[in-house]
């Protein structure tokens, strides 16, 4: 093969290379170039880059939801599933099935009277012989109730026509969710659910209840869920981190989060939030997020950032893992 010659000239030299070398340079600089813009795409791109197709069946979703799901369920043909050893029926695409088992059922008859029921042959009354059942689905959006508490307060009248001393009882008060506040579990509950199982931010939740006549506040929402959390949610927080102590073998994950308005750190920084939970073999499985600020650890070995250090160590009463030279004498 002809081994052909490349001249390239520059401001103060001219050099000569080989085709095959020159094709080599090439070919390692657009590979350079390509890994170049890969790396810009990851640290200046969206974090979830996605093909053009699945973008335009997002935007399918979007503006032609119904449409987008009408067509999947015509392409479903199969008449049945295969799970494993046996063979589960389609279901029937009654109401019911798609319900659980625990929903409310209304029945609602339908007659006709007695003058509607005369035969048109002979003019005797009809009587029933059968029904017809049609089924549907009725949604109730959230009702909002204010709920009452009224306690009386009893006084002994004989002692009060006798000029004695007279005694008063009060019925005694269930304790309150929050005290000096409106608050219900079943309404904080509602919006915890709604923030964090189903993504709908406390501004939206606002929008939505002001719409509906209930001027309740982000901030008070907000406000609620912190101070529940405190209160509530904190004890089974610790005593979960206790369970989790108590077993030599845990598996972790990492998380990088991005945290706004976090104290020392720059809005940009990365953030770390590692999710641990118990074995397989364990008789109650247990799970837990935890923060830098309260690192996870067994007595005799910590795991913290993926990384398993042994360190003596004691728990203190609320199962924080305390790094000493000397275990606690209790724990």
């Amino acid at each position: 093969m002809e081994n052909k010659v490349i001249s390239e000239t520059s401001n103060t030299e001219m050099v000569t290379i080989p085709r095959a070398e020159y094709e080599d340079l090439k070919a390692q600089n657009q590979w350079l170039l390509e890994q170049l813009r890969v790396v810009k795409s990851k640290q200046f791109g969206s974090s979830s880059e996605k093909a053009s197709e699945e973008v335009y069946g997002q935007l399918s979703l979007l503006f032609n939801e119904a449409e987008v799901y009408a067509e999947a369920s015509e392409k479903a043909e199969e008449p049945a599933i295969e799970v494993r050893s046996h063979t589960r029926q389609r279901k029937s695409g009654k109401a019911r099935d798609i319900l659980p088992e625990n929903a409310k059922v209304v029945e609602e008859t339908h007659t006709l009277s007695e003058e509607e029921r005369i035969c048109p042959e002979c003019g005797e009354v009809m009587q029933p012989i059968g029904t017809e059942v049609q089924e549907k689905i009725q949604i109730i959006p959230a009702q909002i109730i204010l709920h009452r508490d009224i306690y009386v307060t009893y006084a002994c009248q004989n002692c009060k026509e006798n000029n004695i001393s007279t005694p008063i009882l009060e019925t005694p008060k269930e304790p309150t969710l929050i005290p000096g506040s409106y608050a219900s579990a079943e309404a904080v509950a509602h919006f915890g659910v709604q923030k964090l199982s189903m993504g709908s931010p406390l501004y939206r939740q606002e929008q939505e209840w002001n719409r509906q006549g209930f001027m309740i506040s982000r901030q008070t929402m907000s406000n609620w869920l912190i101070r529940c959390s405190d209160d509530w949610m904190t004890p089974v927080y610790d005593e979960l981190h206790k369970q989790l102590l108590e077993h030599d073998l845990l598996h972790a994950d990492e998380t990088e989060l991005q945290v706004l308005h976090e104290e020392g750190k720059d809005a940009k920084s990365r953030s770390y939030m590692w999710l641990y939970r118990t074995s397989g073999d364990a008789e109650h499985p247990t799970a837990q997020a935890v923060t830098p600020s309260i690192p996870l650890c067994c007595t005799n070995m910590r795991l913290h950032a993926g990384k398993n250090t042994r360190v003596p160590s004691w728990l203190d009463s609320k199962g924080i893992c305390r790094q000493t030279d000397t275990p606690a004498t209790t724990r």
